[in-house]
């Protein structure tokens, strides 16, 4: 079984054990009508809700499968393992820059990580690349669409970053998103409208109603449009990245590095598995 078979594989576990994950079976009782259920009281607690399961094993997975979340869980463990090199030319490259030494893989840590200036959680990252002397984010997308509003997001997060470790050289935004998405991806961000920037620093609270993010505008507004005036923003396709992962894929495979080979492999059937990329002539 190839490792991000493995990662399903203990998700489909979970589906069966829900015990893992703090769930318990409740004991109740059909009503006479044989229309509801009885409850114990002491699980009605005020606003308290109850779950159940809304789809068979098998529609579970089939679903599960296709999801870009599933794609992102199994992407995040594969790059917090790749080497720098790989994260350098998939992320780094696409943006004109490399990075200078070894780069850091930031997950949900990064609530800690800018604890002291950041209240809670304003937004979810799908990628974010710490070197010593660049920043990169990755927003990677299958069919769902972004906004100015995510960008401003992203402007924030590095302009966090900043504040609490220090400025960088060089600041990036990757989109990764299927071939047919890159036009549409390019016009909602306003990238080919040289007034687009202008509107947005003009008056960056008036695309978002989100109570943290403008708590943050508020008050760090001149770091935030710093960022924003010297991050680079890219579109790449899901094409351009399978074509990274199947270069370092062959040369693991020349040198004998095992390893290597077989996270790329994982990576590259994680990609052609996923209809939502959209790869075209894959084989």
């Amino acid at each position: 079984m190839a490792w991000n078979d493995k990662v399903f594989d203990n998700l489909e576990q979970i589906y069966w054990s829900l015990d893992k994950v703090g769930l318990r079976p409740v004991k109740g009782k059909s009503t006479e009508d044989g229309q509801g259920y009885v409850l114990p009281r002491d699980l009605l607690r005020p606003g308290a809700a109850f779950y159940c399961r809304a789809q068979s094993s098998i529609e579970w997975k089939s679903t599960l499968r296709g999801k870009e979340e599933l794609l992102n869980q199994i992407l995040e463990i594969a790059f917090a393992i790749a080497p720098c090199a790989f994260l350098n030319e998939a992320f780094f490259a696409p943006l004109g820059f490399a990075a200078d030494g070894r780069i850091r893989t930031i997950g949900r840590e990064v609530l800690a990580r800018h604890a002291a200036l950041v209240p809670r959680q304003f937004t979810q990252h799908d990628g974010f690349y710490v070197a010593a002397n660049a920043v990169v984010m990755m927003e990677m997308k299958l069919r769902a669409r972004t906004s100015i509003e995510q960008y401003l997001k992203y402007c924030t997060l590095v302009a966090m970053e900043e504040l609490t470790h220090g400025p960088r050289e060089h600041l990036g935004l990757v989109y990764l998103v299927p071939a047919a998405s890159v036009t549409r991806t390019r016009k909602d961000l306003g990238l080919d409208d040289q007034d687009a920037p202008k509107r947005l620093w003009q008056d960056p609270r008036a695309y978002t109603d989100k109570s943290t993010l403008l708590e943050l505008l508020d008050r760090h507004m001149e770091a935030i449009r710093d960022v924003g005036e010297r991050l680079r923003t890219v579109v790449i396709t899901w094409d351009d990245f399978h074509t990274v992962v199947r270069r370092f894929l062959e040369a693991a495979s020349r040198s004998g590095d095992e390893t290597l080979e077989n996270l790329m492999q994982g990576i590259l059937e994680q990609l052609e598995a996923t209809p939502g990329c959209g790869l075209r002539g894959t084989t």
